[in-house]
């Protein structure tokens, strides 16, 4: 799943390196090119185990549109078994590839991609 989180991110922010990198990682997890389109025009069809989608969706939901997160989605995941400790966990990888992202174009690091 967390590899998903960064490849979905990285694509969201157009940060071809990590989005290529985080692809080819998910080909070595098994997933093909139809999977890997499918859940980017589709996050919550990426092929993860029965609790993984929510918590892929709302990293992407927080990523896209933090203020619109609200304490239902957090009570949603707990509901579904996950921890305050393994939803900062998602989390955390995903508002890591924005830093990166920010970092590598500023730098103009993503250019040699």
């Amino acid at each position: 799943m967390l590899s998903t989180i960064r490849f979905l991110v990285a694509k969201h922010l157009n940060f071809a390196f990590c989005t290529d990198f985080n692809k080819n990682i998910l080909k070595k997890q098994g997933l093909s090119d139809e999977d890997i389109d499918e859940m980017t025009k589709d996050p919550l069809k990426a092929p993860l185990e029965d609790n993984e989608p929510a918590m892929l969706g709302f990293v992407m939901k927080a990523i896209k549109s933090p203020d619109a997160v609200e304490q239902q989605d957090m009570d949603q995941l707990h509901d579904l078994g996950w921890t305050d400790r393994d939803i900062l966990d998602a989390l955390v990888h995903g508002v890591n590839m924005v830093g990166s992202s920010m970092l590598m174009k500023t730098l103009k690091m993503d250019a040699v991609c």
